[in-house]
């Protein structure tokens, strides 16, 4: 009688699917001091007495099912612990593309009140020169100013927007090495989730939990502002009001009103 006879807990192939090696975790009742299971290593070999005497107790079709079960217990948790690294990422570099952002819009806000300074400026001279010139050229002096205006609006998007677009860029490249280096550590990768796999009512789950949720918000705000009809937009009310929503559906009415 084989010594783990009687006492087995389990019985797994160690190189699945080859499945030419297996191991035995027994117990010893008589041993009341050990903690844990004792293994036990043979070949599968069905000429020898011992392999003979485990199939007895243990059949290979219970081997290959246990082996499988252990192997998508291991695969669940290895893809449980990928998910937590990837978010756990993301908080990191989160607050770093919130503070860029922040400055992008304090920047683009800065440049908007110049410009409505240098309008008010430019109109008061344009009145007491009105007083002195023909119709003429005071249409043109406005021209002139409107030109200026626009130069100053146009320089202080394309700066909000180029500041914006690197900032993002940046992160994107560092979550694709991050991911990357993760992949290289183990063998499986995680599951993707397409949008074949949500339903409607997922979405409108997602519509109420995440509704006031702030940071929730805020990615859909970056996505959409991130989107080739609006990013390309020189409608600076329609980008403010964006910024400015406070909840997930006030966000999404004014993406929506704006695509007609």
């Amino acid at each position: 009688m084989a010594e783990f006879s009687g006492n087995i807990h389990s019985v797994t192939f160690m190189d699945y699917p080859q499945n030419s090696m297996v191991e035995v975790l027994y117990s010893d009742p008589d041993d009341k001091t050990r903690e844990g299971f004792i293994p036990w290593h043979m070949e599968v070999d069905f000429t020898q007495d011992i392999f003979k005497e485990l199939l007895e107790e243990y059949s290979l079709d219970k081997i290959e099912q246990t082996t499988i079960a252990n192997i998508k217990a291991d695969r669940s948790e290895f893809e449980s612990m990928i998910d937590q690294r990837v978010r756990d990422k993301w908080k990191e570099e989160e607050a770093k593309l919130k503070a860029a952002y922040n400055h992008a819009d304090k920047y683009a806000e800065d440049r908007y009140k110049e410009a409505d300074t240098y309008v008010k400026e430019k109109h008061k001279e344009h009145l007491a020169f009105v007083n002195q010139i023909s119709d003429k050229v005071y249409k043109e002096a406005d021209k002139y100013a409107e030109v200026l205006v626009e130069r100053k609006y146009k320089e202080a998007d394309k700066y909000a927007e180029d500041l914006k677009g690197k900032k993002y860029s940046e992160v994107q490249e560092e979550f694709k090495a991050y991911r990357k280096e993760l992949q290289g550590r183990y063998q499986d990768v995680p599951e993707v989730v397409t949008l074949d796999d949500i339903t409607g009512k997922d979405l409108f789950q997602v519509m109420v939990d995440k509704g006031k949720d702030n940071d929730f918000i805020f990615a859909a705000k970056v996505a959409i502002l991130e989107d080739q009809e609006i990013a390309k937009s020189k409608d600076k009310a329609l980008k403010l009001s964006i910024r400015k929503s406070k909840t997930l559906w006030e966000l999404f009415k004014i993406y929506f009103d704006s695509k007609g």
